[in-house]
């Protein structure tokens, strides 16, 4: 679980602030503006980035060989495209996790045995008949004031209604 709570000086919050702008000494492709396609009804049809695969991220060539590695604009894209370069199957047999990464191997064996228990004997994964258990389930990011505590930002962002 990663939290990420900040006020709105905090240099990669959404608030656009003067510390984002001196992020790596002002590097080309700092930035957090992203522009996005309209909406669908399809299944993946929300909340999708317009620089991306099809458009080769829109990958500024001159920016690439002067001014950033990448050329990429916007540390997310960049991130979305290393990702999506490594195609659609990822071999962790190399990974070299470290103590902060235990619950990431966890969740994955977790979800291997279910998904291979749901092929070889159809057992229903646990919490898919009881999904009012991760009703209050709470992920995300949020900004924060500086003189409010982290225990009432995480208790006013869990009790929030579904």
């Amino acid at each position: 679980m990663l939290f990420c709570i900040s006020n709105k000086r905090f240099v990669l919050s959404t608030y656009d602030n003067e510390d984002k702008h001196k992020l790596l000494g002002g590097a080309p492709g700092i930035s957090f503006n992203y522009e996005y396609l309209p909406n669908t009804s399809d299944w993946y049809g929300r909340w999708r980035l317009a620089s991306n695969r099809a458009n080769d991220y829109r990958i500024d060539r001159e920016v690439q060989r002067t001014k950033s590695f990448t050329g990429i604009e916007g540390l997310e894209i960049q991130d979305v495209c290393i990702t999506e370069s490594m195609g659609p199957i990822t071999d962790h047999e190399a990974e070299h996790l470290v103590p902060s990464d235990i619950m990431v191997a966890r969740t994955r064996r977790r979800l291997l045995r279910a998904a291979i228990a749901l092929r070889d004997e159809g057992t229903i994964p646990t919490g898919v008949d009881a999904p009012a258990a991760y009703a209050n389930a709470w992920g995300g990011f949020t900004n924060a004031e500086k003189d409010i505590s982290f225990d009432e930002v995480y208790r006013a962002g869990t009790m929030k209604a579904p």
